[in-house]
């Protein structure tokens, strides 16, 4: 059941103004968070409207008397009306953590493909319209490697909103909880924060490059950097045989776009840490050879690895 709260802006907080992603971030009261058997680190859907609504990760308690939602100056605009006027200080909204499975044309939802495996964990984080078509190419691996018996497992988040799903929906793969949504709960197992698959891939979209950027877990490990520049060597194979001009494809082991966090599922799903993260742009995306040809290549490397 959602709670109503006041919703306020808060532009001196760390948390919520000025650490990576801060535009996700709220903070909420004890009693709230007790309410809605919660707590920092989950995600929790804070709702204006039918049309002015976002999700936030839990980044933060605020020690006053509920019940009390705050964001900062970016994170409040995920929810306000685009006319520039000033917000009023305190504003009426709902929290609420069931925010999966609506049928709605605002709406977020998640998929698991695949029964008990671990061997590969194909996810797709941001699917539906918040970075288009990478469900679909997870969707693709899947069925090409259950085609083969492969033990693979895929888990799709696909999240719609006319006005704008990616600044509705869009959490960062580090914060992703797997309290918050069941389905990805389901590759870790009850009670436990790191999952048991060999290997996992995770495909995103990107806007900040017009190459792919291979990613992922222990960019420090010689055997691991092996095994995604193997990759990185089959995605330009398989692009340049669909396309006369393919798009760069780059090992990436440092900054925004690398995956290497420890806490971004895609390596927390591993034994090791060990997760390959493709960010793609949007060209690549959009084009239907292109992306099959990304689809075709990811499938062949990981049905000799698994």
């Amino acid at each position: 059941m959602p709670i109503r709260t006041s919703l306020s802006e808060d532009t001196k907080s760390a948390v919520l103004n000025d650490k990576a992603h801060a535009s996700e971030h709220c903070a909420i009261d004890p009693e709230s968070l007790q309410v809605l058997n919660s707590a920092v680190g989950r995600q929790v859907l804070l709702t204006r409207s039918a049309k002015r609504l976002a999700l936030y990760t839990i980044a933060a308690r605020i020690d006053v008397a509920g019940p009390a939602a705050r964001v900062g100056t970016a994170g409040l605009a995920r929810v306000e009306n685009p006319t520039g006027e000033p917000p009023a200080p305190n504003l009426k909204a709902a929290l609420e953590t069931e925010f999966l499975g609506a049928t709605a044309p605002v709406r977020l939802t998640e998929e698991l493909l695949g029964r008990a495996a671990t061997g590969l964990a194909i996810m797709a984080p941001h699917g539906g319209r918040i970075e288009p078509r990478t469900d679909d190419q997870a969707r693709a691996v899947y069925t090409l490697l259950a085609k083969q018996r492969k033990p693979a497992r895929a888990w799709i988040a696909q999240g719609f909103n006319p006005a704008g799903a990616h600044s509705c929906w869009h959490i960062t793969s580090s914060e992703i909880s797997e309290r918050s949504f069941p389905r990805l709960g389901t590759l870790f197992g009850r009670g436990r924060s790191r999952g048991p698959f060999a290997h996992a891939v995770a495909f995103h979209g990107q806007n900040d490059s017009d190459a792919i950027i291979v990613g992922g877990g222990l960019p420090q490990d010689a055997p691991h950097t092996a095994l995604k520049t193997k990759l990185s060597d089959q995605l330009r194979d398989a692009l340049r045989a669909v396309t006369e001009h393919p798009p760069a494809v780059v090992v990436c082991r440092s900054g925004p776009l690398a995956g290497i966090e420890r806490a971004n599922i895609v390596n927390r799903v591993t034994v090791r840490g060990n997760g390959i993260q493709l960010e793609q742009p949007a060209a690549v995306r959009a084009d239907d050879e292109q992306r099959a040809a990304v689809v075709r290549a990811v499938a062949a490397f990981y049905a000799e690895l698994i």
